[in-house]
Formats: C-alpha cells, sequence, structure tokens
C-alpha cells in the first residue's frame, strides 16, 4: 500500500533527522572536549576533532536519510545493494589513494571514509526513490501511532541484536 508506506516514511523522517541531528551535536561537544576526554598530542588535536566530526556526518547523514534508501530492499534488488557497497568501497579507496599521494595525513583515512559513506547514502536514495516513488515525506502523512509502532518495532529489534552480539 503506496499510502500506507509515504505515512511511514513521513513519520520517521522527522524523528531519524532529530536522532542525526543530536549524534552530530553530541559529536561535536565529544569534538570540542576531545583534549579532556582523550589523550590526544596536541599536534593531532585539530585532525582527531575533525575526524570525529566527519565521521559523526557521515553517521548522521546514514540515519536521516535511512527511510529513503529502503527502494532497493523493498524490490529486493540485492544485487544493486551489493553493487552500490562494491562502488563505496571503489569511491572510498580511490578517494584515500588520491589525497595519500599529495600527503600523509592519518586525516585522509577519515576524509575518504565519510566521503564515501555519504556518496553511497545519497546514490541509495536516489535509486530507491526512483524503485519506490512513495518512498516520500509528506507533512500530511505524519502519524503519531505509526510512530509508535515503528518505535516499538525498532526497541524489540534493538533487543533482538543486543541479544544476537551477547551469545
Amino acid at each position: 500500500d503506496e499510502a500506507r508506506l509515504t505515512e511511514l516514511v513521513s513519520s520517521a523522517f522527522p524523528l531519524l533527522a532529530a536522532v542525526g541531528g543530536t549524534l552530530l551535536g553530541l559529536a561535536g561537544i565529544v569534538a570540542w572536549q576531545a583534549d579532556a576526554l582523550l589523550n590526544i598530542a596536541p599536534p593531532w588535536l585539530n585532525d582527531a576533532r575533525l575526524m570525529l566530526l566527519l565521521l559523526a556526518t557521515s553517521l548522521a547523514v546514514r540515519v536521516t536519510l535511512m527511510p529513503f534508501g529502503l527502494g532497493l530492499y523493498v524490490r529486493q534488488n540485492f544485487v544493486g545493494l551489493s553493487l552500490l557497497g562494491l562502488g563505496s568501497q571503489a569511491v572510498r579507496l580511490t578517494l584515500l589513494l588520491v589525497l595519500l599521494s599529495m600527503s600523509t595525513r592519518v586525516l585522509w583515512v577519515a576524509v575518504a571514509a565519510a566521503g564515501a559513506e555519504v556518496t553511497s547514502a545519497v546514490i541509495q536514495t536516489v535509486v530507491s526513490r526512483s524503485l519506490v516513488p512513495a518512498l516520500r515525506f509528506r507533512f500530511g502523512a505524519f502519524r503519531w501511532a505509526a510512530v509508535r509502532d515503528l518505535a516499538a518495532y525498532g526497541t524489540w529489534n534493538a533487543v533482538s541484536q543486543l541479544a544476537g552480539l551477547a551469545r
């Protein structure tokens, strides 16, 4: 049901955007206080802060775009998902090699990883939305009941995942 799918996406997106923003804000605070929280030599402190912010930004983008990137799963296009993952790794490697050819800084590892992740998330979103047009946000489709259902499912899924890790 396309209307229900739009309702679920429209209900999940604002919360996930808030979670992504919160994660980015927390990472900003940790990066700002990195010298107090972590044992990092002063010459590397700014690079460490930047790496943390880059990786947190990548995570925030992934979390925020998650409901729009499910089209490949809905259409069960697992070959497409594998190709996207392979392409992401190719972008990461290419970017890393280009950056390392300019200078050898550990910062480039985080730049390449974040760049590849964000690129992959955007491409997955575009492809998924073209495969399943109902993956869209509509203000009028937001429903608190859908948020409760998604939160309950997410909670039980997280508990299940943690139980699997504990085994």
